[in-house]
């Protein structure tokens, strides 16, 4: 069998190696062991060892090892069923306190026909990839449900940011006291916050609408991200998205 690590010696799989390294979170790994054979820089930040080339996945001191552990079984049998796969996961960054949200996707690597490693990815989640955040909401729920200071706002509470959050993915405030209530047990009628957003949160904001409350907890740095109250309600660490046939194929 073909061995990943040899194919990397040759200057088109080099290219491509470095073409899908470039500019995001990922790294390629061999089948044997799930060793990393090749990281994009970035990583080097993010793990606690300088060098994690040449170290098994599960080894690696950063909680992806462990959404990669829990994934293995998973992602084997979409490996050999040559399929791409994209979840959701809740990680605590190395160096910080917060939860973050991570959408991490897994490419199997065949030559020709014969599986020899993956490529991973994953990327953070801010506040400005509505559209994500609102899937992630959705399979939390199991139901359908830029960039300087500006201005002397003050800081929202942790119910205002929640407010504000699910405001901006355009739920009512009926909603919104339905959510809240699923996900952080919450307990809050909809004329409730109906009030706190149009006597605390516009005063807070400076502002006196909902599209104008949005716009100035982006411009303040309020809104980048899923407030921690709702990451923290999580019943489950990593949500699965969705998997397709889309493998990565070296002649």
């Amino acid at each position: 069998m073909v061995e990943l690590v040899k194919l990397l010696e040759s200057t088109s799989v080099q290219r491509m190696a470095q073409i899908l390294l470039k500019g995001s979170n990922a790294f390629i790994l061999e089948p044997k062991r799930y060793k990393i054979i090749a990281a994009s820089e970035s990583l080097y930040e993010l793990f606690d060892y300088p060098d994690i080339i040449g170290r098994p996945i599960k080894f690696v001191n950063h909680p992806i090892s462990e959404v990669g552990r829990s994934l293995l079984k998973t992602l084997t049998e979409f490996h050999t069923q040559k399929k791409s796969s994209r979840w959701f996961t809740i990680l605590k960054k190395r160096n910080r306190a917060q939860l973050e949200l991570y959408e991490i996707t897994d490419y199997p690597i065949f030559h020709r026909d014969t599986f020899i490693g993956c490529y991973v990815k994953f990327e953070e989640i801010t506040f400005f990839a509505k559209k994500r955040i609102h899937q992630f909401l959705q399979l939390m729920l199991g139901e359908n449900i830029g960039i300087s200071q500006s201005g002397s706002s003050q800081r929202l509470s942790q119910l205002e940011s929640e407010i504000v959050c699910l405001m901006a993915l355009g739920k009512s405030p009926k909603e919104i006291a339905t959510i809240l209530e699923s996900t952080v047990e919450r307990k809050i009628s909809s004329s409730s916050i109906a009030s706190i957003l149009n006597k605390r949160i516009y005063q807070k904001l400076e502002v006196s609408s909902v599209g104008q409350a949005i716009k100035k907890a982006i411009l303040n740095e309020q809104l980048n991200y899923i407030p921690q109250s709702i990451l923290e309600a999580a019943k489950e660490q990593i949500y699965f998205i969705e998997s397709k046939y889309d493998p990565i194929v070296l002649d």
